[in-house]
């Protein structure tokens, strides 16, 4: 199962990708990444030995935590 995390992962390029928005790990060394592309927000999966490649398809855990970074940055954004 998925959950944030605060760390951002090794191999993510922040001058190419961006800023993570949010950051999703699980149990078996996945992690995810929320970033925004073009004023889209943007799901992005990976791990330590995997380059991070956009997704077509969020899961569960992904979709609840941005939910929950709109919400808390919802004064920021309105």
């Amino acid at each position: 199962m998925y959950k944030v995390t605060n760390k951002i992962p090794a191999n993510w390029d922040s001058e190419i990708k961006g800023k993570p928005l949010v950051v999703l790990e699980d149990e078996s060394g996945g992690q995810s990444v929320i970033g925004m592309d073009d004023h889209c927000y943007v799901l992005y999966n990976g791990s330590k030995d995997r380059e991070f490649k956009s997704v077509k398809h969020w899961y569960l855990e992904a979709a609840v935590a941005l939910k929950d970074y709109l919400i808390a940055k919802s004064p920021e954004i309105l």
